[in-house]
């Protein structure tokens, strides 16, 4: 099968029955439309091979051979070469320091799958929606809504104790994002759009999901900022200056979150549980901020003792276990019993990889950061409905990155949020250049 028949296939349009508005509409969907959509949708479905294995990993696996064939020249732009080539290294640096620590089998099949994984989804990514922004959308509702199926028909271990949290919780909070989108599309303007966003983030923080909360409060103080002022910061030449000046406004919206956060949790307004829960972080040793993520200090201890040759794929050192538990009583959390396994905690994309792959894990995840710090840092077209969405995945791959551990669902989210950094990165006007999607 050579490229051309395999971009016919990929590009066929389903078959018309009878006509009208709707049947136009049915015409132009095309399959790749339908699969941007079907793929992310089936996160519910798991399978336990060494490690758990979702079933978007594997849809995205097998449509890649029929997507290079179609448009595998794509994947030669800088970016995504850039991409490619520090995945490897990471691969190479997480494989070469296996075989020095000698990991088992287990561990290091499931170290090397995991970033083997990471490129094969990306790359099927980046040729699924290349040129194509209809598909990043339908991606994003293809995750809201496989997020929500999962909680109903495979919940997450943890989502009977806090169901908003690792339950149905983000994505609402994602359907709340595109419908921030669909209101810059209807033309109702940006300042709508923020005050979605706001609505979202004083969602979260009541519900008790801090984190989410923040991420959706930088978006629309970042949106409502562009809307405001983005000529003004456009025209600004000297980049230390602007960047000076979005990230003086940035930082006052994370204090007001902060702020109003410490505010409602000490009143109760949050309820006995988050309350509870801030008064153990905040007037621990390390405070609010470290003891809600204790876990660096750990990873840091761990990169210290070995900064170029990592610990190996799920890294397990009993000492720094114990370590943990001695930290969490500091801050004011109660101990839980020691890791059988003394897994090393990292709880971050970037000291994770670090920690099990060495310095090249590392480099790899401090240049996928560069990227949404370079998109915040360009002119917005306010009134393209793709902003919210960037806005909101630039934010939550930064905080991704320092701050959640990876794996899991996030083999096929990190890459498609980093897809998106790519796309407005390479457009040549401003963020996005078209008003439709198309």
């Amino acid at each position: 099968m050579n490229s051309s028949q395999s971009d016919s296939i990929l590009n066929k349009s389903f078959p018309l029955s009878e006509a009208g508005a709707w049947g136009n509409l049915i015409q132009q969907i095309k399959v790749l439309d339908v699969i941007a959509l079907l793929v992310p949708a089936t996160q519910f479905i798991q399978m336990n091979m060494v490690g758990r294995l979702f079933m978007p990993d594997v849809l995205l696996a097998c449509m890649l051979p029929l997507l290079f064939f179609a448009h595998g020249q794509r994947l030669r732009a800088r970016l995504p070469m850039i991409f490619i080539l520090l995945a490897l290294l990471w691969l190479l640096g997480q494989a070469a320091t296996d075989i020095v620590r000698a990991t088992v089998f287990r561990d290091y099949v499931r170290g090397w799958a995991k970033i083997a994984f990471t490129l094969v989804n990306f790359c099927a990514l980046y040729l699924l929606f290349h040129g194509n922004r209809r598909r990043l959308i339908l991606y994003a509702v293809g995750l809201a809504a496989g997020g929500l199926i999962s909680y109903f028909v495979n919940p997450n271990v943890y989502a009977e104790g806090l169901p908003w949290k690792f339950g149905y919780g983000e994505s609402t909070t994602w359907f709340l994002i595109l419908l921030a989108a669909v209101v810059i599309h209807k033309r109702q303007g940006p300042f709508v759009a923020s005050g979605i966003l706001v609505g979202a983030a004083a969602l979260n923080i009541f519900m008790g999901f801090r984190s989410l909360g923040g991420i959706c409060f930088l978006a629309a103080s970042y949106l409502f900022l562009q809307a405001r002022w983005g000529q003004r910061i456009a025209s600004v030449r000297t980049q230390p200056r602007k960047i000076l000046l979005i990230g003086m406004v940035l930082a006052t919206a994370g204090v007001g979150v902060y702020q109003m956060y410490d505010y409602t949790a000490r009143a109760g307004l949050l309820g006995e549980d988050a309350q509870e829960k801030y008064e153990s972080q905040a007037f621990g040793e390390y405070g609010l901020l470290v003891g809600g993520r204790g876990e660096m200090l750990v990873s840091g201890r761990a990169i210290l003792d070995s900064p170029i040759l990592g610990h190996g794929s799920w890294a397990k050192d009993h000492e720094y276990s114990l370590l943990w538990n001695e930290l969490k009583r500091r801050a004011g959390s109660a101990a839980s019993t020691e890791d059988e396994e003394g897994l090393i905690p990292t709880h971050s994309h970037l000291l994770g990889a670090w920690v099990e792959a060495g310095l090249l894990g590392a480099i790899f995840w401090v240049w996928i950061l560069s990227l949404p710090a370079r998109v915040l840092l360009k002119p917005l077209g306010v009134m393209d409905c793709l902003t919210p969405l960037m806005a909101f995945f630039a934010f939550f791959l930064i905080w991704d990155v320092f701050f959640s551990p990876y794996g899991a669902e996030r083999r096929f989210v990190t890459p498609y949020y980093v897809v998106v950094m790519m796309t407005c990165l390479e457009a040549n006007c401003g963020i996005f250049n078209a008003q439709v999607i198309q």
